[in-house]
Formats: structure tokens, C-alpha cells, sequence
């Protein structure tokens, strides 16, 4: 449904930008996040991820992580270790647009994008899992050095 704006001096009412692209996510959104996007990484960015989230848990997700140039870029595969992260359930799914932008995997950014939106199951800490959003790496992964303990912050120290 269309939410129009006041009218301006007896012009036609529009609708507001939020109204004409109305968010397709189903709910609960879960965003996974396993790098600098984490709480303990103390980037700026995710300030903006924390306002926008209701819970934060601990969570894992199966893939293989690698170190690109001072940050992770994880690669999906269920027969591989254990990538840990956070786990955001998002009440305002919108800010994905924004962290998208961050990523490189924004609508306006050249293809192949460095990263990916896609789904995934994750594994909250004690909890089944149960889907959401990651930031996957898109590019080759070739000759990046791979963080064996699956934790970037670790290996970062």
C-alpha cells in the first residue's frame, strides 16, 4: 500500500520512496557477519548495523575464509570448517542496501562483485540453524592466504 506524503500547495501527493520500493524480505531477517562488519572489529559501519538490529548472538556458518587485503572474504562450502560470526536479526531489513554499498554488492557496482548477498544456513551458538543473509566472496581466491582458525578477528591479533 502507498503511503503519499502531504500534498504541497494543492499539487498531487507521491509516494515516498520507502512506499514505491517496499522491502521483499520475508520476516525474521538474519544477517550473518563474520569479519569487519563483527562487533569487536570497532568499524564504523557497524554502528550503523547494530541501530538497525534487534539481537546480536554468536553464530558459525561452514565455508573456508580467506584474508584479501586486510579483510575476509568467506566462501561457502558445506563440507568445510566452521567460519564463525554474529548473527543480526534485523528489524530495519532496509540498511541492507546501505551495507550492500559497503560490500561491493550493490545494484550499481560493477559485475563480478567482490561480494554477494546470498542466503545461507547459519548456526546460532546451542541453536538450530536456521537461514540468513551473508556477504560471500565473489572473486577469485586464488593466492589469498587462508585463516585457518575460521575466525578473522583471531587471526588479525
Amino acid at each position: 500500500m502507498y503511503q503519499a506524503s502531504a500534498p504541497l500547495r494543492g499539487r498531487r501527493t507521491r509516494p515516498t520512496l520507502a512506499a514505491r520500493r517496499p522491502l521483499t524480505f520475508a520476516h525474521p531477517v538474519h544477517l550473518f557477519v563474520y569479519g569487519t562488519l563483527r562487533c569487536s572489529a570497532a568499524h564504523p559501519m557497524h554502528r550503523l548495523l547494530r541501530a538497525a538490529a534487534s539481537s546480536c548472538e554468536p553464530a558459525r556458518v561452514r565455508g573456508v575464509l580467506y584474508r584479501a587485503d586486510g579483510y575476509p572474504g568467506i566462501v561457502l562450502d558445506p563440507g568445510a570448517g566452521w567460519v564463525v560470526g554474529e548473527l543480526y536479526l534485523l528489524r530495519d531489513p532496509s540498511v541492507l542496501e546501505t551495507l550492500d554499498a559497503y560490500e561491493g554488492a550493490g545494484a550499481h557496482d560493477p559485475e563480478p562483485r567482490e561480494f554477494q548477498r546470498v542466503r545461507t544456513m547459519v548456526e546460532p551458538v546451542g541453536q538450530a540453524p536456521l537461514p540468513a543473509w551473508i556477504y560471500a566472496y565473489g572473486w577469485s581466491v586464488e593466492g589469498l592466504p587462508v585463516i585457518e582458525s575460521g575466525d578473522f578477528l583471531e587471526g588479525a591479533r
